[in-house]
């Protein structure tokens, strides 16, 4: 399943807002630490990346990293079900794990799994064997890529806003 490295790729994420989320972290990063993948975690510059605890070789933690630059070269996507996030993954047709907070969230995750683009875990139920088995689960199963792949279809086939210039021109007119 791997884009172009010997083991899958995931990238971690909860978005840029602080929403209490270090223990929500490293309950992820347990899970995925029972994989034999390598992991990219961005934290945002709310938290301190040693507040993550010592980790395994195969996790690399930065406080920002560029989604455009790091979503083509990922497996997956663990995150938090916010819309930019979800978005972004979608249009570079990885297949992700939501684990929703708040917000629209749990609206974006339930729409994520019911696509089969990916999996979410209910509101309260993020554990590490419940991250490890939703990651394993896109893994394992191809439909999940072969949907992933079929949304970054229809938003590539989408007009650009240079194609709907003139539109919005004469609705302002």
């Amino acid at each position: 399943m791997t884009r172009h490295h010997t083991r899958p790729v995931v990238y971690l994420t909860l978005g840029t807002v602080g929403w209490e989320t270090i223990d929500l972290l490293r309950l992820a990063l347990a899970g995925l630490s029972e994989l034999p993948l390598d992991v990219l975690v961005a934290i945002g510059s709310h938290f301190d990346p040693t507040q993550l605890g010592p980790l395994p070789d195969s996790v690399r933690v930065e406080r920002f990293v560029r989604q455009d630059l790091v979503l083509p070269r990922v497996d997956l996507a663990v995150h938090h079900g916010g819309s930019g996030t979800l978005l972004a993954a979608a249009a570079q047709g990885v297949p992700q794990l939501a684990m929703p907070m708040g917000a629209d969230q749990f609206q974006n995750a339930e729409a994520l799994a019911t696509s089969g683009a990916g999996v979410a875990v209910p509101q309260g139920g993020v554990t590490a064997a419940a991250v490890r088995d939703g990651v394993r689960q896109l893994i394992d199963d191809p439909s999940h890529r072969a949907a992933a792949n079929r949304i970054r279809g229809e938003i590539l086939a989408l007009p650009t806003p240079a194609d709907r210039i003139n539109d919005l021109v004469a609705l302002v007119a």
